[in-house]
């Protein structure tokens, strides 16, 4: 089973930062242990090493689709702006 952010109930958003409620750390380089949530608004995939051996790990429900995370759009240029919705 793979494990993502997009699926754990214990995932966070905290101003411009997500974190684990249970105070783990999905990026052991920043002083919050969090991620941008640029990641998320990006729909890049938050799938972290520390999540799929977490044993409170907490199922929200099916995994998002794909097709349904992030709402920046990314154009041609590489830059990504704008709503995909």
């Amino acid at each position: 089973m793979s494990r993502s952010l997009y699926d754990c109930a214990m995932a966070m958003v905290c101003h411009d930062r997500i974190l684990c409620y249970r105070g783990y750390k999905l990026d052991p380089r920043a002083n919050d242990g969090g991620i941008a949530t640029l990641r998320l608004e990006r729909g890049e995939p938050l799938n972290f090493a520390v999540c799929h051996g977490c044993a409170e790990f907490e199922s929200m429900g099916a995994p998002v689709p794909k097709e349904e995370r992030g709402w920046l759009k990314l154009y041609k240029g590489g830059k990504y702006t704008g709503v995909t919705a």
